[in-house]
């Protein structure tokens, strides 16, 4: 990956060239003074201030690279291989970032001493000091068997995976791509950078009896209703339980959140993460996961646009309890990903397509090993054999995500 950001910083430090040869112009002096006025208010959407909040500006880097360029190699070599590999191959980067981090001390420490060299990153004493507090693994849910501090070490967790690119939603986001792109759906058009559609715009009073009917209506609901939707009217959250807490009547609260809508006077939605448009000229959005029905039924209340939800059987890969550490994708998987299977609700696998062509030491098992988990869990097949008697026949598979929510489109497109 080193080689594929150097490429990137050499593309921005093309730009900053660009702006020092004109430096000395005086026109472009003058509007680049007028520029800079305005400017600081666009810079924590580039990167925040708070080091600990930035996972969605660094997926939002890789994102890029991987949506807005890369697809150029199924294109110009007329091959979808290397694309699909790339794609895959950069998750396994990414499950590998965590579980180092997450797991080893030395790697943590080494990263916190690297962040404080940059430019523009300050991570104080305190917060050093905090994050560094243990020296083994940080990894939730399995090290609860251990009985020490669990909660704690979640908190410190937390803070780890702000500094890093999503390393969860991001993988996810990326095998849905190839799962889309894979199948003869349609075109595909990728909205993962486009968090919001802006329609731009209205006229102030319009928009002011817009919101006076959305917020009587709001006014009609408990208080606990109204928590609910102050993220559909983009209302802050802090604001409002600080007028609450003022002792605010419903009315004057809602008010007073009206008036900040209002001066906002942008229209804006929020997408699904794909487009399909597909040969029948119909227009599909594809949501990964259903955590936002709000979002999604007001997308397609104000487009027309249907919205289908598909589902993976984990967010992304499983963290193997003994070892703590994601599961990879294994070369068998990466080479077949596509020609998988339900073994039962539990296992997805593959057809034994090529019976001699195993290597159990990439394989998977899902089995249950009480000493560090109670019930059956996903574990490294090289973990499990030292533990339990394994029958490799059997209990040794391959791990690739299954997408479920497109059958009635391929349907339809196979028709």
């Amino acid at each position: 990956m080193k080689n594929l950001y150097n490429k990137l910083q050499t593309s921005v430090k093309h730009l900053e060239k660009i702006e020092l040869v004109l430096n000395s112009d005086k026109m472009y002096l003058r509007e680049l003074k007028k520029f800079n006025v305005i400017i600081p208010d666009l810079y924590d959407y580039i990167y925040s201030e708070n080091v600990f909040q930035n996972q969605m500006h660094l997926a939002d880097i890789i994102e890029y690279i991987f949506m807005g360029r890369a697809y150029y190699l199924a294109i110009d070599n007329k091959s979808f291989d290397k694309l699909y590999q790339i794609l895959v191959r950069a998750c396994n980067l990414f499950f590998l970032q965590d579980s180092l981090i997450s797991n080893n001390f030395k790697y943590r420490k080494k990263l916190i001493d690297e962040l404080t060299k940059l430019r523009n990153v300050v991570i104080t004493k305190e917060e050093r000091d905090y994050i560094l507090g243990f020296n083994d693994s940080l990894a939730p849910q399995v090290n609860k068997y251990t009985k020490k501090k669990e909660e704690e070490r979640a908190d410190i967790y937390k803070k780890i995976d702000g500094l890093m690119p999503k390393i969860l939603g991001m993988p996810k986001e990326l095998v849905t791509y190839v799962h889309l792109i894979r199948r003869n759906l349609g075109y595909v058009i990728p909205l993962l950078l486009s968090q919001r559609l802006l329609k731009g715009k209205t006229d102030v009073d319009e928009l002011k009896k817009e919101y006076k009917k959305s917020f009587k209506e709001i006014l009609k609901q408990p208080i606990g209703k109204i928590l609910e939707l102050t993220e559909e009217y983009q209302i802050d959250y802090d604001t409002l339980i600080s007028l609450e807490k003022k002792g605010k009547n419903r009315k004057t609260l809602i008010y007073s959140l009206e008036r900040k809508n209002i001066r906002n006077n942008v229209e804006w939605n929020a997408p699904p993460d794909f487009l399909i448009v597909t040969k029948n000229k119909k227009v599909y959005g594809i949501e990964v996961g259903s955590a936002k029905q709000r979002q999604e039924n007001q997308f397609v209340a104000t487009t027309g646009i249907p919205i289908l939800t598909i589902f993976s059987d984990v967010d992304c890969s499983y963290r193997c309890p003994k070892c703590k550490k994601w599961i990879l994708f294994s070369d068998f998987a990466i080479k077949n990903g596509m020609k998988q299977k339900f073994r039962d609700k539990n296992l997805i696998c593959f057809s034994e397509l090529d019976t001699t062509d195993k290597d159990y030491s990439q394989g998977v098992c899902y089995v249950s090993i009480p000493r560090f988990h109670n019930g059956n869990r996903h574990y490294h097949y090289k973990c499990a054999k030292d533990q339990i008697d394994i029958d490799v026949n059997k209990e040794v598979f391959y791990y690739f995500p299954f997408v479920a929510g497109l059958e009635c489109l391929e349907k339809e497109e196979n028709i």
